[in-house]
């Protein structure tokens, strides 16, 4: 039986990708990045489920929930607002672009009714129960000494995000996850229409 590690998510466009690329930058430039693994950009996105390993006969109905539940929502602005160290209350070890509570909220909001619909079409999957914090990872680090995570912490306080970081979603996107040589690769499976999207 063929497998696929399955995945739903919001992709960026390119403008925000370069928006936040110049971010990312700028933080390197504030603390060096030999120290971090940089996320690619082609690799950033906006995670609503993870589905995990899926039979191939139950992308039918992964897609039957992702444009149902697509079509009973508008384009959804999608802001950014600060960048902080991940996870919360625990050693960091990766860098994250948050956020805001806005649309960390209104994310939930989708992924609560998706995965109510996946349920709905018998598709297993492990749910997360914690809260949801809408974010993009930037980098991701390992036992950094307590100099260089000073240095970051400061750079990221110096840091300001530009309220113009923000777009309306377009449609929500089925994604395959594989692993190679060079890394891990996302793939889009296939797309659904936000409602309004399609007008």
């Amino acid at each position: 039986m063929n497998k696929k590690r399955l995945f739903v998510a919001i992709n960026l466009p390119e403008k925000i990708n370069q928006k936040i690329d110049d971010v990312a930058r700028d933080l390197t430039a504030a603390v060096g990045g030999e120290d971090l693994r940089w996320i690619s950009a082609e690799n950033w996105h906006l995670t609503i489920s993870f589905l995990g390993l899926q039979p191939d006969e139950a992308i039918d109905k992964i897609l039957r929930s992702i444009k149902e539940v697509a079509e009973e929502f508008e384009c959804p602005e999608i802001e950014f607002e600060k960048i902080i160290l991940a996870p919360t209350g625990k050693k960091p070890r990766m860098v994250w672009l948050a956020g805001s509570k806005e649309s960390s909220e209104i994310i939930s909001h989708i992924k609560d009714r998706l995965e109510n619909s996946l349920i709905d079409e018998g598709v297993r999957f492990r749910q997360e129960l914690r809260a949801y914090n809408m974010h993009i990872n930037l980098a991701r680090f390992r036992n950094l000494d307590e100099q260089i995570l000073g240095a970051l912490k400061t750079g990221i306080d110096k840091l300001k995000i530009e309220s113009t970081i923000r777009f309306k979603a377009q449609s929500i996107d089925l994604m395959e996850s594989e692993s190679g040589h060079s890394g891990v690769g996302y793939t889009i499976l296939s797309s659904a229409l936000f409602g309004r999207g399609q007008q």
